[in-house]
């Protein structure tokens, strides 16, 4: 299991997110930045929060996991 996966990604007030079904849009007063995202993890926003979730139970689910929870980290950074 991921241990940063776990963690959600806060969302700063000034920053909108867009969740696609194969992408993620990050908006902010500093411009914007995307990310595509891989059919292995799914990502919900909720109470402004980002939270990322293997789709199933393979070792690349569960890699893709924090490596992607670690990507979106970055983008609303």
């Amino acid at each position: 299991m991921s241990r940063l996966g776990k963690l959600p990604v806060a969302i700063p007030a000034k920053v909108e997110v867009d969740v696609q079904p194969t992408a993620v849009l990050v908006k902010g007063p500093k411009g914007s930045l995307s990310t595509v995202i891989t059919g292995d993890v799914t990502v919900t926003v909720d109470n402004g929060e980002i939270w990322v979730k293997p789709a199933n139970d393979t070792q690349r689910a569960r890699a893709m996991w924090g490596t992607v929870r670690s990507n979106l980290s970055n983008l609303v950074k």
